[in-house]
This record gives structure tokens, C-alpha cells and sequence, in this order.
């Protein structure tokens, strides 16, 4: 009987250097300047620089049915190599550009400052396990011209991982360095919360329908609430509208004001999102859902109203998200 051969096409170098080539020249996507610096077919590996300063890393790729990606690093901290492995296990038939995506955030989260954070806390705090000093990574690269914030009149919410509050810390100060008009919006935290935003969303033409509402209100912006997850960037951030209300089923804006998209929800969620992409597509899809404002109703939208909304959207579209 003739012994069944593998399927070869399906792995190796070539069938992954496509998708990989892509990747890398996607500006977007390769935000933290990765640069492909060869190929170990013998050991199934491509071998990578990234950052300014060309750490090393390197993905083994699948050369046989059942194996996965593999990322490995001398250059960088232990973590990076440890988390980014995590993640491509749980993942499900990922591709070389999912590997990359998660590679890219993860880079991201090692390469923040932790001693920006650390050297604004108390020298003796040390609950929850926030406490970075003996987890710094070995090699972060600071960026120039970034803001400083005060991280110190922050409180850190419960269950929130270190990595996810330097996270939303670099969304902070990635906010502070443009200005409302580079940006169209206005964002900050809600009192001590880090996680919890206030968002106000301006830039709607002013030939849209929905701009003529708000000046008929009189109000330039929509002012929206977000939430972000404890495993930030790796879960959805839960976004919703506070006011003004939306006319029925318009705008892409539910009845309780939840924002109805698959982007924002688990099955949908991808960990390279940012805000200011997230609010760019909030914005585009209210105008191409021709929103409208409900002008005979000024009450503001209550939290457990989008929850409810949330939920139903959810069951109807079999989508999950870590708030409902």
C-alpha cells in the first residue's frame, strides 16, 4: 500500500514568505519597524531586527502538520518570547501575518518605559503586584518627544495586568502629543480611572445630516464612554455613546447606544488596533449609517442601557464580548 505523503505546500519558507512580505511592507501594520534580516530554512526559522536599536528575534514556522509558530529572543526580555508564545497557542489557524500582529503588540508592551511608571509610585508600593521594578524589561527603547504623565494620580483598578496599564498609559500620551485638530477628538481618563475614558468625537462634515442635527442642538461633538479590558491590548475596548441620543437604528448607534460593529467585539477584535483608528471607523460608519440625532430627547444614554443593547446584539450576531 502506498504510504500517504505530507502535503508540502502548505509549509516551509515559500509558502510563508508571501504573507510575510506583505506584512513587513504595510506601514500600518509595522509600527515598531520590524525588518526581515534572513531565512534558516534548515532550522524553519526567519530571523528579525526590530526597534531602533535591531533587537533580534526570530519565528520558527511550522514545518510539519501539528506544529505552530514559535517565537524566541536573547535580545529582548524573557516575556516577550513567553507571552507572544501564549497567545499563538490559544490562537486557532493563524496565519504568518496574525503571528506577526500579536509579535508586533507584544514588542510594544516590553518596550514601553516601566520606569516612567515605577518612578512615579510610592517607593514602597507594592499591591496587586504592580511593582516593575524587578520586571523591567532589559532593553526598552524610550521614544523622543513623548509626553509625560503623571501616572501617579492614577488608581489601578483590580484585576488589571501591568502590561495592560502601560498599555492604556501609551494611548494617554499618544493622545497628548497631537493636537485636537490633527486628531479629531478629545480624550482623557474619567477622574482617577485610568481605564475608563471620555471621549468627545469631533470632524463630521458639516454637509452630513448628522452635523446639521448637532448644530440644531447645539453641540459640536459626540461624546462617547470607554471601557478598556484588564488584558488590554489583547481584548476589545467596550465603547458606547453617552450623548446626544441617536434616531432609531441609525448611525450604526443601538438603542441603549452601544456602537453595533463586529470590530469591537472578541470575535472580531484585532490586538494592533488603537483608539484613534478605533474612533476613525466610529466616525465613518455613523456617517455612512446615516446617523441621525433624536433632537426631542436630551437625556443621556445610561451604561446599563448599552449593556442591554450590547447583549442583544451579541445573541442576534452569536458574537462575544468580556463585558456583557
Amino acid at each position: 500500500m502506498e504510504e500517504k505523503k505530507e502535503d508540502k505546500s502548505k509549509t516551509g519558507a515559500k509558502f510563508y514568505k508571501k504573507g510575510l512580505e506583505s506584512w513587513l511592507k504595510n506601514d500600518d501594520k509595522n509600527s515598531q519597524i520590524i525588518v526581515l534580516v534572513d531565512t534558516d530554512k534548515k532550522k524553519h526559522r526567519f530571523n528579525f531586527t526590530v526597534g531602533g536599536e535591531e533587537l533580534k528575534f526570530s519565528i520558527r514556522y511550522p514545518f510539519k502538520t501539528g506544529e505552530t509558530f514559535t517565537v524566541a529572543s536573547e535580545d529582548l526580555d524573557e516575556s516577550f518570547a513567553k507571552e507572544s508564545n501564549s497567545k499563538i497557542k490559544k490562537g486557532k489557524d493563524l496565519s504568518i501575518a496574525d503571528v506577526m500582529d500579536i509579535v508586533t503588540t507584544q514588542y510594544a508592551a516590553v518596550s514601553q518605559d516601566e520606569g516612567d511608571f515605577d518612578d512615579n509610585m510610592d517607593e514602597d508600593y507594592d499591591d496587586d503586584g504592580f511593582n516593575f521594578e524587578e520586571e523591567a524589561p532589559k532593553k526598552a527603547a524610550k521614544k523622543s518627544n513623548e509626553p509625560e504623565v503623571d501616572t501617579s494620580k492614577f488608581a489601578i483598578p483590580s484585576g488589571y495586568e501591568p502590561a495592560c496599564i502601560q498599555a492604556i498609559i501609551q494611548e494617554y500620551k499618544n493622545v497628548l502629543s497631537q493636537t485636537k485638530e490633527e486628531r479629531q477628538f478629545d480624550a482623557e481618563p474619567m477622574g482617577d480611572n485610568i481605564a475608563q475614558w471620555s471621549i468627545k468625537l469631533y470632524g463630521f462634515p458639516s454637509d452630513e445630516p448628522i452635523s446639521k442635527d448637532m448644530k440644531s442642538m447645539g453641540i459640536d461633538h459626540i461624546t462617547l464612554h470607554v471601557v478598556f479590558p484588564p488584558n488590554y491590548p489583547f481584548g476589545p475596548p467596550f465603547l458606547r455613546v453617552i450623548r446626544p441620543r441617536f434616531a432609531f437604528r441609525t448611525g450604526h448607534v443601538t438603542i441603549g447606544g452601544a456602537i453595533c460593529t463586529h470590530v469591537l467585539t472578541n470575535d472580531g477584535w484585532v490586538a494592533t488596533y488603537r483608539l484613534p483608528q478605533i474612533l476613525v471607523d466610529v466616525r465613518a460608519m455613523m456617517i455612512s449609517g446615516n446617523g441621525r440625532l433624536d433632537t426631542s430627547n436630551r437625556s443621556d444614554y445610561s451604561e446599563a442601557e448599552a449593556l442591554d443593547a450590547l447583549r442583544r446584539l451579541l445573541a442576534t450576531h452569536k458574537w462575544t464580548h468580556w463585558k456583557a
